[in-house]
């Protein structure tokens, strides 16, 4: 009997440890789509503002800039750039990119809010059977939010540093909450 009950034992340490390394993950990929959501909305606001300030600024000063010459280059420049930031945001689909990664977050926070559901289950005694399907089961939804992940051309080295610096401050006050 007493083997039988360290196998039970050490299947919940098992568990517990494949739920932790599961729960990692999808906290970082939620704090990921978080901060790319928010770089590519300022993306969009600082695109969308300099279109509509070279716009309606153009008209009015058009008319007084192209008959300094010293001006006129300068006018052409800011306007050239704001025309490029324009194009690219419809090449990078910026609005698209928003969208899909609100999608993941929700996904992911989804994901990891039923991992800690899971985490409480095992505490007050699932099945060792039942633990195995359930955590099948996220593991499998995991792996569909990452299926649906794709590279981002935001998503740098740096940018990954942030999200992990985030993430660890975001356990270490969940940490200091349940002490």
């Amino acid at each position: 009997m007493s083997g039988n009950k360290s196998q039970v034992e050490m299947h919940k340490k098992s568990v517990e440890k494949y739920h932790i390394e599961t729960y990692y993950q999808a906290y970082y990929q939620e704090i990921a789509s978080e901060m790319l959501i928010k770089r590519w909305q300022q993306i969009d606001v600082m695109i969308a503002f300099l279109i509509a300030a070279t716009a309606s600024v153009s008209t009015m000063a058009g008319w007084a800039l192209w008959s300094e010459p010293s001006l006129k280059f300068g006018w052409a420049v800011i306007s050239g750039s704001v025309s490029l930031a324009s194009i690219a945001h419809g090449i990078l689909g910026v609005s698209g990119r928003i969208k899909e990664q609100e999608e993941l977050r929700r996904n992911f926070r989804k994901l990891r809010i039923n991992i800690e559901t899971f985490r409480h289950q095992v505490k007050i005694g699932l099945s060792v059977d039942q633990a195995d399907v359930i955590f099948e089961k996220l593991r499998e939804g995991y792996t569909q939010c990452m299926e649906s992940t794709r590279p981002d051309i935001v998503f740098s080295k740096g940018f990954s540093v942030k999200v992990q610096e985030t993430l660890n401050e975001r356990l270490t006050e969940k940490m200091n909450i349940h002490e």
